[in-house]
């Protein structure tokens, strides 16, 4: 199972440009790109921010894969963008944006507060997301600890809007139904990500949210699209080389592309209700139905052997001794993770709120395929 690994659960983890609208009357960038959904660019938004102005906005997770693509949303709608990045030559991209950069993470109070100063809002993407990882206090530091300090300093320099992107894996394995923001976890989490991701929504976010810290919480499912670097994306190309011959029979994600998910962070700034979580998850797919796909518009056969769910947990149980000596991709938590889970969600709330409009697989993910392909055949 090379790839074992590369078929997680979601993250929020945790950078093209944001779906086309067909609602005509929705103010777009000066490419013609989505920036406020119809009804909001026409009603009242809520209390704090007015969308017909620019605003400072401080990032941070802008150097990654959704980050990025929020960030330039951002500047394409003239927003004036901060971020926070440890190291400034990965900014490069923003820097040429326009954006200023203030160098640190999140374990810096001072860099943390120098770029919400002055801010209309924030937006919090920085997670860390690994699986078949022993690193739980990283983990810990950044996920949950991360969280509570952005929290804390929205709170204390009064910025008036504060946007956490959280993650529908904080519920775990769905067992096959899709959950909405009503529900609560059930399964116990299969990964120290999940478990991190869950403790900082719900006893880092929503208590705070509680007690009124002005923020609201976003929860992708699986992110895919041009640019994408995750375990997900790492499958997709260990399958182009010839080296994935296996697939989890029955495991099920929900799939969004990130255009979408990027359009919807930015639509939360004005239109998100202050306390609410939103689920961003789109169609659900299972990892079979993905590689069908891909393999349609690849020309490529699709894995051929399917392993079924209870060989994948008795693996991770025989493996269980050696754990520290594994790679990733071998490791109990990472067998564990994609033995028949479906961690997937209902979006009718952000799609009702926030304007959120997930593409179907069919017309997202053959784009990201190709361009699997052509960078394949560019490096020979």
């Amino acid at each position: 199972l090379l790839a074992a690994q590369a078929l997680q659960a979601p993250a929020a983890p945790p950078n093209a440009t944001a779906a086309a609208c067909s609602a005509c009357a929705a103010r777009s960038d000066r490419h013609g790109r989505l920036i406020e959904p119809p009804d909001q660019a026409q009603g009242a938004p809520p209390p704090g921010l007015l969308p017909s102005r620019a605003m400072k906005v401080f990032l941070t997770g802008a150097t990654g894969f959704l980050g990025g693509r929020v960030a330039e949303l951002l500047h394409d709608a003239d927003h004036e963008v901060t971020a926070l990045v440890r190291d400034p030559a990965r900014g490069a991209r923003l820097t040429a944006q326009g954006a200023r950069l203030v160098r640190g993470d999140l374990a810096d109070r001072d860099a943390l507060a120098e770029g919400m100063e002055g801010a209309d809002a924030v937006l919090h993407m920085a997670a860390w997301y690994k699986v078949g990882s022993n690193d739980r206090a990283t983990a810990e530091a950044v996920n949950v600890e991360g969280t509570r300090t952005v929290l804390e300093l929205v709170r204390d320099l009064k910025v008036p809007r504060c946007v956490y992107t959280s993650t529908v894996a904080i519920y775990g394995d769905t067992h096959g139904r899709r959950v909405t923001e009503e529900d609560r976890p059930t399964s116990p989490p299969a990964t120290v990500y999940e478990e991190t991701k869950r403790r900082a929504h719900l006893e880092v976010f929503e208590p705070m949210a509680r007690a009124g810290v002005p923020a609201l919480a976003l929860m992708p499912g699986v992110i895919y699209g041009p640019g994408d670097q995750s375990p997900m994306a790492d499958a997709v190309r260990l399958w182009l080389r010839g080296k994935l011959p296996s697939l989890p029979a029955g495991t099920a994600f929900s799939w969004a592309h990130v255009d979408d998910v990027a359009a919807a962070h930015v639509a939360a700034l004005t239109r998100g209700r202050l306390g609410e979580s939103y689920l961003l998850t789109g169609p659900m797919h299972t990892m079979v139905e993905v590689f069908d796909l891909a393999s349609k518009v690849a020309g490529r056969p699709p894995p051929r052997v399917v392993v079924p769910a209870p060989v994948l947990r008795a693996m991770a149980t025989m493996v269980r001794p050696f754990a520290g000596l594994l790679p990733p991709a071998y490791h109990p938590e990472s067998l564990r993770s994609i033995a028949g889970v479906t961690i997937v969600g209902r979006s009718d709330k952000a799609e009702r709120e926030l304007g959120f409009a997930p593409r179907s697989l069919e017309a997202g993910y053959p784009e990201y395929v190709r361009w699997e392909v052509e960078r394949l055949q560019a490096a020979g």
